[in-house]
């Protein structure tokens, strides 16, 4: 019996597979053969003919097999003369809004989009729709190109659009020295107000983006601005350098800073009520060669609420290790990584976790992010001389139960908190260290005796935030599955793994990445563990006793999310040295 070759037999009219079945399928691989990113035209044709043995539709077939369905509607377009685009903010042609309005564009589910030509052009969701199609043709001419986005993203790119140019929803509240200080957009005076506009519309599209800082940043081609979003830089727009002083005086004013001095960095905070977000805002200025000052501006939304720990994204192993820290009643507990890895969520985690109304929980912080009903909240405040350290020492005179130190930044911090651990009490805190054993290297390093860290420390957990992919537009990446066979032990080895596309999509912003989660790794100190920190043994042999001891190291957590699908190789690499 000799076998068939299945792209012979998908040529012959069959009773599943008629000629004109045949025919809608050339089309639509020939579509797909358009696309760099779809699979191979020998593959999807075997998937078809094998699910037409079902009764299965090619279209249906493919999506089963994993292709996605966006893929195959772009495919089609651009087969029918349709460019498929992906949309940002910055692809908008804004100087076409006149003609077409934001309203309209809500209304139709368009938006005009820049090619680089001068000919208009408009992004539409549905080409077919021949009353749109003529009424954009009325609106800019007979000349008009079309070209095709997700409904989803033009949606959410023309929402973004309206929240920048809308700014009547917002307040801006001074809570500096005068906290009753109110800024009314609508009542600034006719000098300043394009600037208090700018300001506002930053605001609220750095809100709307979820930024978590806007960076102000003069130089010789103009004041640039750039949101951190899920820990990463992006430029945003450029406006003219003469525009800073303006901005930057804006900020001062509303943070009650002093405008007039110019020569020293200054840092404040107010406030944003935005329709039902409260956001807080801290501003630091920092003088610059170009004369002018330069400003990053942290977003922290008030009416946040407290993530559960196992809504932080760990991993069950992780999770279950650190679960077991918080059983402890006394001791320390540190949560150790680089600033901005997400060490405050998990202490505030943590702590909403086990404070119990029958325990007086008292924390030191710099600055209080959330606030705790039943928690007494303390902020740091150097120029009266209330450090974290002084606060810890009356901290000791209030009879606590809990207590969370925002951060160990000095010897003295790292002493009062150790003795209040071995004296009966729990100690929450956060801590400068490369990975979670290095936590207790971290503390001999700072001048604690090695028997006192010892004695005191229970386990640390050491965090860093990988963005998560784009499931809208994420593509295979090379696979390699020797790289990953020492954890099969942990997850079933899969088939794939997926890196961000260039460009991302209008899902994600252009970016590739939606969101962060977190990978760690927990020590928890056993005996040996404890004698070796004693005997003050080095890093790497502490490293080696944790992992013996069951830890899963931070790199390979990172590895895990790789291989579900979650985040890349090149994003593991970036955050996990």
């Amino acid at each position: 019996m000799t076998s068939q070759d299945p792209a012979a037999t998908a040529r012959r009219p069959t009773r599943s597979q008629p000629a004109g079945a045949e025919r809608v399928i050339d089309n639509l691989l020939d579509a797909l053969d358009g696309l760099s990113e779809a699979p191979p035209r020998d593959e999807s044709k075997a998937v078809i003919i094998e699910a037409a043995q079902r009764g299965i539709g090619p279209l249906r077939a493919l999506v089963d097999s994993g292709v996605a369905l966006p893929m195959i509607e772009r495919a089609v377009w651009q087969r029918r003369g349709f460019p498929y685009v992906t949309l940002t903010v910055t692809s908008v042609a804004q100087k076409w809004l006149d003609k077409l309005p934001l309203s309209v564009c809500a209304a139709r589910t368009v938006v005009p989009f820049d090619d680089g030509t001068t000919i208009p052009t408009v992004a539409v969701s549905n080409p077919s729709d021949i009353v749109v199609l003529d009424e954009m043709r009325t609106r800019l001419g007979p000349s008009v190109r079309f070209v095709v986005a997700d409904a989803a993203d033009i949606r959410r790119v023309v929402q973004s659009l309206e929240a920048r140019t809308s700014t009547e929803n917002l307040e801006l509240e001074g809570l500096g020295e005068d906290r009753a200080h109110i800024v009314d957009i609508g009542d600034v005076d006719e000098s300043e107000g394009e600037v208090a506009k700018l300001v506002s519309g930053l605001v609220i599209q750095a809100a709307t983006a979820l930024a978590s800082d806007i960076h102000i940043e003069p130089s010789d081609k103009g004041m640039k601005v750039r949101f951190r979003i899920d820990g990463v830089l992006h430029h945003v727009a450029t406006h003219p350098v003469s525009l800073t002083s303006g901005v930057v005086n804006r900020l001062k004013v509303l943070a009650n800073l002093d405008v007039a001095d110019r020569r020293r960095p200054q840092d404040g905070r107010f406030g944003v009520s935005m329709e039902d977000t409260r956001l807080d805002l801290r501003l630091v200025t920092v003088p610059t060669i170009w004369e002018v000052e330069g400003a990053v501006i942290r977003v922290l939304d008030q009416s946040q609420k407290v993530s559960a720990l196992d809504g932080l994204g760990f991993s069950p192993w992780v999770l279950d290790s650190y679960m077991r820290l918080c059983e402890f009643r006394h001791g320390s507990v540190l949560a150790t990584g680089p600033t901005g890895s997400g060490k405050t969520t998990t202490l505030y985690a943590t702590l909403d976790r086990i404070a119990t109304i029958d325990s007086k929980v008292l924390t030191i912080e710099d600055p209080v992010e959330i606030r705790f009903p039943d928690v007494t909240q303390v902020q740091v405040n150097a120029a009266a001389g209330l450090t974290f350290a002084t606060a810890l020492r009356s901290f000791l005179r209030a009879d606590p139960d809990i207590m969370l130190v925002g951060e160990i930044r000095d010897i003295e911090t790292a002493l009062v908190g150790t003795e209040a651990a071995l004296t009966g009490h729990l100690v929450l805190a956060s801590l400068h260290a490369n990975n979670a054993p290095a936590s207790a290297t971290r503390l001999l390093e700072m001048g604690i005796d090695p028997y006192l860290v010892a004695s005191s420390l229970r386990g640390a957990v050491s965090q860093r935030l990988v963005r998560r992919l784009c499931e809208e537009c994420r593509e295979d990446d090379f696979f390699q599955p020797e790289m990953f066979a020492h954890l099969a032990h942990l997850v079933t080895m899969p088939k794939r793994i997926y890196r961000a596309r260039d460009g991302g999509c209008g899902a994600c912003n252009g970016i590739g990445y939606r969101g962060r989660t977190a990978v760690g790794e927990v020590v928890l100190v056993t005996p040996d563990l404890s004698a070796a920190i004693a005997r003050s043994a080095p890093g790497r042999e502490l490293t080696e006793l944790a992992i013996a001891a069951g830890m899963v190291p931070i790199r390979d957590d990172g590895l895990v999310k790789v291989m579900q699908g979650e985040t890349a190789m090149s994003e593991v690499a970036r955050v996990v040295n």
